[in-house]
């Protein structure tokens, strides 16, 4: 990563660097769209193995290989890592392939962030995320959640949204479906029930920008209903 942050005007916060993971996902295309217009980072490094769908400036995009990427060190301190990185184990083509990503990738990430002294460490989790669960996909979520906690990073927040609503580049029949049978039922999905309605990639991308503030700490859960409630959250794109 070959960049310095420009020097600041006297009584002007300095801008922050970012480093984002999973640039070709809903959320991550998504993430950095947002980015490209938020301000208060710059530079916003992009790792991925392949050209993402959105390259522009700000953006500096780093081709890397994932499965080196405990290799890979930053050359200046950074203040927040963001990681949408994911898969479906149909995709991944076996258990093994599914954890390799969004356990084991996800850490690695984590761990990136703590050799680049970063402030804070976001990540896209799920819906029932828990290490107990006796469903796989929940299961390897919790893992990854209890792997990160346990780093130690200053701030982390894992997001757990619903089935994501938005538009993806791959098709995925089963979280289509569900998608697809969570608007219909939205109108019903009222108090205990709202976490189920699909959740905009959008809304999720908003969040992860919108918890990176100076002065958090500690280790944070943000479920589908606390994603979803942007208006309360004015000061998100003014800065922090």
């Amino acid at each position: 990563m070959q960049t310095d942050p420009p020097t600041p005007a006297e009584g002007v916060e300095p801008q922050r660097i970012a480093l984002v993971a999973g640039a070709s996902g809903m959320v991550g295309t998504e993430l950095c769209n947002q980015l490209r217009r938020d301000p208060r980072f710059a530079p916003v490094v992009v790792l991925a193995r392949s050209r993402p769908p959105v390259t522009e400036p700000p953006l500096q995009i780093e081709i890397v290989d994932f499965s080196r990427l405990g290799e890979w060190n930053p050359s200046v301190r950074l203040d927040t890592v963001f990681c949408a990185l994911g898969t479906t184990i149909r995709k991944a083509g076996s258990e093994a392939a599914f954890r390799a990503v969004d356990h084991d990738l996800v850490l690695e990430m984590a761990r990136l962030a703590q050799r680049g002294q970063a402030q804070h460490f976001i990540f896209v989790s799920s819906l029932g995320a828990d290490p107990e669960s006796g469903t796989f996909y929940r299961k390897v979520k919790g893992e990854a959640e209890e792997s990160v906690k346990a780093l130690g990073l200053p701030h982390v927040v894992a997001l757990r949204p619903s089935v994501l609503d938005g538009v993806r580049a791959e098709t995925r029949r089963g979280e289509t479906a569900a998608r697809v049978l969570g608007r219909v039922l939205k109108p019903l999905l009222l108090g205990p029930l709202e976490k189920y309605r699909p959740t905009p990639a959008a809304k999720v991308a908003e969040a992860m920008r919108y918890v990176a503030q100076r002065g958090r700490e500690g280790f944070e859960v943000l479920d589908p209903v606390a994603i979803s409630r942007l208006e309360e959250r004015t000061s998100m794109l003014s800065g922090d």
